[in-house]
């Protein structure tokens, strides 16, 4: 059994248009190589879906935060954006006070659900 997330596979295929994973992220399709600026490809296509101030690189930063925010792992993340140490992938992953907020709630709701299954005990204590 690999010990890749297992949709890593599918979606390097799927990236590299077809081609065996590993090979090229971005591939030419004129060509069948590698793009050689693919920064010059996505600042193209942002230039014609009419999108401005958006980097290559935020994509990558987006989707370890979204993959985190929807229920993943940190470490299943940082596998599958190749992040090797916990600095750089803390670099990607933007915690907010939105974040901290959840963290709180998270916590009142299992400590409501705990005193929920404790509270009959307590009542049926002696006074």
């Amino acid at each position: 059994m690999s010990d890749q997330p297992p949709d890593r596979d599918r979606i390097t295929k799927l990236v590299s248009t077809g081609r065996e994973p590993g090979e090229y992220v971005f591939v030419n399709p004129e060509t069948g190589g590698p793009w050689n600026n693919p920064y010059r490809l996505f600042k193209k296509a942002c230039k014609q879906l009419g999108i401005e101030g958006v980097w290559l690189h935020d994509t990558r930063r987006s989707f370890s935060t979204n993959a985190r925010r929807r229920g993943s792992s940190e470490s299943e993340v940082m596998k599958v954006t190749g992040h090797t140490t916990r600095s750089t992938f803390d670099r990607y992953n933007i915690v907010d006070e939105e974040d901290a907020r959840e963290v709180i709630r998270r916590l009142e709701a299992g400590a409501a659900s705990k005193l929920a299954r404790t509270e009959p005990e307590l009542r049926n204590r002696p006074g």
